[in-house]
């Protein structure tokens, strides 16, 4: 990956127009956080993420975004060998358990008529929610701190041919091809965020033995690709989507089976179709938002080891929004309901499970200061998040920001597991 990367930066320095007409941007951000309840350091990052852009030719424009992180702590950082979660073309360029380079995107656009593609390692956003994924599962996500990336930094951009065609002036078709199996890069075991709850990770009993396989993984290009397709529109006042992705579970499924006194989990992907589309309009100044999806087939762990810990089923998941716009206030509210289509009492999970989300931003000293908090609920298991963050916009380019993460209910919800992660983190970002 790292020879293409540099190829593709040569390539861009010796075209004339690339000479000529090619930006080049840079940030660079400090991140540090330590947790409250040991007062040990958690984080102390440096990112340094450059782009580069270039026309290659008419209406064709290459852009590679790429990335250095060094954290000095390692707490979250993944094992020192490549993950195992990549495909063979994907993942870290180079890391040694504390650095990682990484070439986030690199990508062609080229438009003919009605007709734009872009092809090469890129992120797409399906879906309405905020904060919550329903539709948004084309590409995979890194979950080393859990879900507190933003999804921009944490989603992990993936090789595939992104096809729109303009069907008129108020609906397009999107087509897609991802020849690329990468999937969900899961905590290291032992770091800050590894799962713990038992309805994410098998719990043993006392005195048996956990024994992991390594994961039987798809990696052919062709057989194991995926395809996705989506149609726009905007009538009658609603933004409208209807979509459909054939993929990969980026979760892999954790099989169990009891050998004498170890439990041995070999985990596997498997493949589902996820048919679901979303809608959104404006009513005296508040937004609806709603999104659907049905994913054909999804695998939840089973408090005993019948078809080897796993039950597979149907799931269905809705979310309703509203957001709301007041001068310098933005309030905005979801609930997000998750539904086992076909459940029996031997899943840990509960049949229904609600998420309730509320978000809050006001800005101040004309937009220089920014506070917001994100407040994440579960009903179902009475845990949840709080995430208050105060923003600095010091100079033009240049913002500071000082910021928590509260977690809250019973270690067997998938909030609550981290009750004693809570942190607080402040940093910088500098835009050149």
């Amino acid at each position: 990956m790292s020879v293409l990367f540099f190829n593709s930066m040569i390539l861009c320095v010796l075209l004339p127009s690339g000479l000529v007409q090619a930006e080049l941007s840079s940030s660079l951000q400090q991140q540090w956080a330590f947790n409250t309840s040991t007062g040990d350091s958690q984080k102390m990052a440096t990112v340094l993420q450059v782009e580069f852009n270039t026309p290659l030719a008419e209406e064709s424009y290459f852009t590679v975004i790429s990335e250095f992180k060094y954290d000095f702590q390692k707490h979250l950082a993944t094992a020192q060998e490549r993950p195992p979660s990549y495909s063979s073309v994907n993942g870290p360029s180079w890391e040694n358990g504390k650095a990682q380079l990484t070439v986030q995107e690199l990508y062609l656009d080229s438009s003919w008529q009605q007709l734009q593609l872009r092809l090469g390692k890129q992120q797409l956003v399906w879906g309405e929610a905020d904060g919550l994924k329903v539709l948004d599962k084309v590409n995979p996500s890194r979950f080393s701190e859990f879900i507190l990336e933003d999804f921009d930094q944490s989603r992990i951009a993936t090789w595939m041919l992104n096809a729109q065609w303009e069907v008129d002036d108020s609906s397009s078709l999107q087509l897609l091809w991802i020849p690329d199996s990468s999937y969900h890069e899961m905590p290291r075991a032992g770091s800050e965020y590894s799962f713990s709850s038992a309805a994410t990770v098998p719990v043993p009993a006392p005195g048996v033995q956990l024994q992991l396989r390594r994961a039987a993984k798809p990696d052919h290009w062709l057989t194991d690709s995926e395809l996705g397709v989506k149609y726009t529109a905007f009538k009658n006042g609603w933004d409208i989507s209807l979509n459909y992705l054939y993929h990969y579970r980026d979760f892999a499924v954790l099989y169990r089976q009891q050998q004498g006194s170890k439990l041995v989990i070999s985990p596997e992907y498997q493949r589902s179709h996820l048919i679901g589309g979303s809608l959104s309009n404006t009513f005296a100044g508040v937004t609806l938002r709603a999104e659907i999806g049905l994913d054909t087939a999804s695998f939840f762990l089973r408090s005993d080891l019948i078809d080897s810990g796993i039950t597979k089923s149907a799931e269905l998941s809705s979310l309703i929004g509203l957001d709301w716009q007041g001068g310098d206030n933005r309030v905005s509210g979801q609930w997000l309901l998750s539904n086992i289509l076909d459940y029996n009492s031997q899943i840990i999970r509960d049949q229904y499970e609600h998420t309730l989300s509320l978000s809050y931003q006001r800005d101040f000293a004309n937009q220089t200061i920014s506070f917001s908090t994100l407040a994440l609920h579960s009903p179902t298991n009475n845990d949840g998040l709080i995430r208050p963050k105060l923003s600095y916009n010091l100079r033009s380019g240049f913002d500071l920001w000082l910021g928590a993460d509260v977690f809250y209910g019973s270690k067997s919800g998938l909030y609550g597991q981290f009750k004693d992660r809570d942190r607080i983190y402040t940093g910088f970002e500098w835009s050149f």
